[in-house]
């Protein structure tokens, strides 16, 4: 498998799996649940299930990645990233003293995060060492995504979209002029990203940077957002719904609705 390919082209399933593990970390119960719905297509019941607790006691829980074998989330009151089995056990830690870790990535030999207070982007080994930054000097990094070359993220402060390469480097600029930028994602050709306000825009912009594209508008504090062949998903934070919009815009379609908390 290549790098990172495992979180740009998640089948529908899984993306919505992803999005039910993220609100499940929640940081009332500061656990980690999984809701025993592998997010395949078995041929079986994917319509939930059990939760099954991976990590509890866990100090604000915030952001979630998985590839193979585990789960990886950070938590921003303990100022870790940490690891689990993806059938549980115990909790790895494989950063601590981070300050204010939001969002997490993962490829196949590394793990990425941005540290929200800190404004730095950084990285460690996927079983763990001496953590790595690739960039400072950052305004309020939210949200991170990760591929074969590059790491991506969005400076809610300072309303920029921006890259590096996994190895470290000069950070490039591909989008300014965003208003409180937060989710990310990205695929072979776009990063994708959500405005978070009251009329939040979903938007893209060509890879190596160009003239950001608008694919949704008018929505209501737009957060998380994720990426397959065809289409553009996100949630709205007030609006309680689950979105998608074509990959080249067009309509938004509304996937679910009153989904509360």
């Amino acid at each position: 498998m290549k790098r990172g390919k495992l979180k740009n082209y998640l089948s529908v399933a899984a993306v919505f799996f992803l999005m039910t593990l993220m609100i499940r970390c929640s940081t009332a119960q500061n656990e980690v649940v999984d809701d025993g719905d592998d997010g395949e297509d078995d041929g079986g019941d994917t319509g939930g299930g059990t939760p099954v607790t991976l990590a509890s006691d866990q100090s604000s829980p915030f952001g979630i990645a998985v590839d193979d074998t585990s789960v990886y989330w950070v938590t921003y009151g303990g100022g870790t990233v940490m690891k689990v089995a993806i059938d549980g056990g115990d909790p790895v830690e494989l950063a601590s003293g981070q300050n204010v870790p939001i969002s997490v990535a993962v490829d196949d030999v590394s793990v990425y995060w941005v540290n929200s207070s800190g404004g730095t982007v950084m990285k460690v080994a996927i079983d763990g060492g001496d953590p790595v930054e690739l960039a400072s000097g950052q305004s309020t990094p939210w949200g991170i995504a990760v591929d074969e070359t590059s790491v991506y993220w969005t400076n809610s402060g300072s309303g920029t979209v921006m890259k590096v390469s996994i190895d470290g480097g000069d950070p490039v600029e591909l989008a300014s002029g965003q208003s409180s930028p937060h989710g990310i994602t990205v695929d072979d050709t776009s990063v994708y990203w959500t405005n978070k306000n009251s009329e939040g825009t979903v938007m893209k912009v060509a890879i190596d940077g160009g003239t950001p594209v608008t694919l949704a508008s008018s929505q209501n504090l737009p957060d998380r957002i994720a990426v397959d062949g065809t289409s553009v998903y996100w949630v709205t934070f007030d609006g309680d719904t689950v979105m998608k919009v074509a990959i080249d815009g067009g309509d938004p379609v509304t996937l679910a609705s009153d989904q509360d908390g």
